[in-house]
């Protein structure tokens, strides 16, 4: 059905052209699921927006062809072109809200494609996309039909893309990083939506991501890409059981959960052993890619990113994995490794391919006993205490903005943080998360109950205590690229907090910027640069830089890696992991991402619907849990295990959280719970012990102690 031959795209900014598609080659047959893996700036996106030329004006494709059923596209008129995009190849854009109209309706959007096909029958357009978004798994469509894309939620917006992209049922589907954003158990949801669309609609798809737990879940064949190269294609049975790229092994490791700091187990792009050219570092050293030191020796440094070469781009010169490979060698600088076929429809372009996976990390190796240094003796002294807090927002409709009742966030709300301890707190967006995030650094008031940071109660304070109070917990906010203003250089936005809060003079508070770029794995020049040049892992750690310049005893990270690649994700964390080690650091870490909270949290606590549901040490709570939404959400990631034929994928919570429920009496989670009984529909459960004081749960009905496989079977 698809064929791409040795597709070039280039990217011109300013004086210099930088290429970032280079002679990418593959294949696709009709009903088959195609998934194409690699971390950011591999060229994924690029490709696939390639075969419908729709390329940024700043790019330019130099070579190639892309047949579709024979015909190659690239040489189509733009008429001709028009017919096929929508017609027969539809298209997911990775955010579903920059892809809606918001002053358009659901109904106007779904049909409107159908609309520019020449369908001009008013009541056909209105029964076709309320057919489409019943098919895509959304109840109530005709209501849906009149909503704008604002009062959806995300998984519901996703699905709302999926039905414009189905609409006039095209042969072939590009989604393009279509989970990225959502939780675990929205993620399960949307592929399972694929899949069974691939069998109903009879369609082949091209599956954009950079999570291979993600692909290879539902794919049939797997193409990974680095450096806008195809470094490795074949089945995802074969892919995932017996990788030949060392690329591939490195992302599988990552994604098994394999690889913390210093075990010589690296993510990919971290360094180590031949991160640069032979004679110029590598092994950890100090000229490791970009001579901040590799990550092969102690894990004490994370190297450089992009910008310093971490997606190197071979030219036919070198491989494209060597910088990061720690198996490159004289040869991998020297030439363009071959494509190979190491097993029949198994390929790659790799000299030195691993050995096999026998000795490898298996998807619980260093799990359970985390990334940072545990507390000792002397640590435990309790640095925070949440008592009962409660918040509600009023809503208001209207001009007049007349009131229309109360939405509570947070309900009730109870736990305590010692020095050097790690608690993550895990739920799906809108369980109230980010709401208790900004109550503990005062950002926001509780309605009702104390906060008390290091025995003082924030919000008693006057307004020079209580900033003089703030700089012992800080928030690291979610997204980056907003909490940096774009007009300051680096040196001004990290010094800022010293400057507010009157800490030093002028010349020590650059000395502090600098020592503290360093620590984070950033060159002292990048003071100099302005926050749009840096890449999403380097802008991630300039906002830890800023969290903890005031030396705090807490740090509030509210999704500090959601955004990022499996690879930049373990940069970030172990660049926090070592300066919680050196300052004994204490961490909230807000995350819907169980991977991170296992590897990093001493204990854990579970929200749902503006509740903790569930809270304990972490092995407890995500080994052995006993509240359903918490097996829910456990079983909903997608699991890569050693040797596996396949990522399992399982459903474990259906539904989505809607505060349009009743919540104000009985279980908030009854809506969705497989276990709901009359009592659960009346009573509110308290949070309390089952059966072990280190664990606590709101259910009525808890699951007896027992591992996450014994209680879904």
């Amino acid at each position: 059905m698809l064929e791409i031959r040795d597709l070039c795209v280039s990217v011109r900014r300013g004086d210099v052209t930088r290429t970032v598609v280079n002679r990418v080659s593959l294949t696709m047959a009709e009903h088959e699921i195609v998934g194409v893996v690699g971390e950011s700036g591999a060229g994924k996106s690029m490709m696939a927006r390639s075969i419908v030329k729709l390329l940024p004006m700043a790019a330019r494709i130099g070579g190639g062809r892309v047949l579709f059923e024979g015909t190659d596209l690239l040489a189509c008129p733009a008429n001709v072109l028009r017919t096929v995009r929508g017609g027969q190849i539809g298209v997911i854009l990775q955010d579903p809200m920059s892809s809606l109209d918001p002053t358009m309706t659901i109904g106007k959007q779904v049909s409107e494609p159908l609309l520019v096909h020449g369908e001009k029958d008013g009541r056909v357009l209105a029964a076709a996309a309320e057919a489409m978004l019943l098919l895509v798994g959304l109840p109530d469509a005709a209501q849906l039909m009149r909503a704008f894309p604002h009062q959806l939620s995300g998984g519901m917006r996703q699905r709302v893309a999926i039905a414009m992209a189905l609409i006039c049922r095209p042969k072939l589907l590009i989604a393009d990083e279509p989970t990225t954003a959502l939780d675990v158990t929205i993620q399960a949801q949307i592929l399972e939506v694929l899949k069974n669309l691939r069998t109903e609609l009879g369609l082949s798809i091209l599956l954009i991501s950079h999570d291979i737990g993600v692909v290879s879940s539902i794919a049939d064949r797997i193409v990974v890409m680095y450096g806008g190269e195809v470094v490795e294609d074949g089945s995802a049975e074969r892919v995932l059981r017996r990788p030949f790229h060392r690329y591939t092994e490195s992302l599988l490791a990552a994604a098994a959960g394999a690889g913390p700091p210093g075990t010589g187990a690296r993510p990919p792009g971290t360094g180590g052993a031949g991160a640069g050219p032979p004679g110029a570092g590598g092994a950890g050293g100090a000229g490791g890619a970009g001579g901040a030191g590799g990550a092969g020796g102690a894990g004490t440094r994370v190297t450089h990113e992009v910008a310093q070469g971490r997606q190197g781009r071979s030219d036919g010169e070198r491989c494209c994995f060597a910088g990061p490979c720690p198996a490159a060698d004289a040869g991998c600088w020297a030439a363009r490794p071959p494509w190979a076929e190491h097993e029949p429809g198994h390929h790659a372009a790799c000299i030195h391919p691993p050995e096999g996976q026998d000795d490898a990390p298996g998807p619980d190796a260093g799990g359970d006993e985390g990334w940072h240094v545990a507390a000792t003796a002397d640590d435990h002294v309790e640095v925070l205490r949440v008592e009962d807090v409660s918040k509600v927002f009023p809503i208001s409709q209207g001009a007049f903005k007349r009131s229309a009742g109360n939405r509570q966030a947070v309900a009730g709300v109870s736990f305590s943080l010692e020095r050097g301890e790690n608690l993550a707190i895990i739920g799906e967006s809108g369980c109230g998360k980010t709401t208790l995030a900004r109550i503990l650094v005062g950002l926001e008031a509780p309605t009702t109950g104390r906060v008390t940071v290091s025995g003082r109660e924030i919000r008693q304070l006057r307004r020079s205590e209580g900033r003089r109070a703030r700089r012992h917990i800080q928030l690291m906010f979610q997204d980056p690229y907003a909490s940096l203003d774009p007009r300051m250089r680096v040196l001004r936005s990290i010094r800022e907090p010293l400057t507010v809060q009157g800490v030093g003079a002028r010349e020590e508070r650059n000395e502090r910027v600098q020592q503290l770029l360093k620590s984070v794995g950033l060159s002292a020049d990048s003071a100099d640069l302005m926050p749009y040049e840096f890449s999403g892992g380097q802008r991630q750690r300039l906002a830890f830089a800023r969290a903890v310049i005031l030396n705090p005893d807490i740090v509030v990270a509210d999704e500090p890696v959601s955004a990022l690649d499996v690879s930049v994700r373990a940069q970030v964390l172990a660049v926090m992991m070592q300066l919680q080690a050196e300052h004994r650091l204490s961490y909230v870490i807000i995350s819907h991402d169980i991977s991170i909270v296992r590897k990093v949290a001493d204990r854990t606590a579970v929200m749902y619907a503006g509740r903790i549901v569930e809270i304990g040490p972490t092995r407890d709570v995500l080994t052995a849990p006993r509240h359903p939404y918490t097996r829910g959400l456990l079983a909903s990631v997608p699991k890569v295990e050693k040797g596996a034929a396949r990522a399992t994928l399982a459903v474990g919570v259906t539904g989505e959280l809607t505060h349009d429920e009743d919540l104000s009496r009985g279980c908030p989670f009854r809506f969705r719970c497989p276990d709901r009984r009359d009592l659960c529909d009346t009573v509110l459960p308290a949070l309390e012990g089952h059966g072990s004081a280190r664990v606590t749960v709101a259910c009525h009905f808890p699951q007896e102690s027992g591992s996450l496989q014994e209680s879904m079977r």
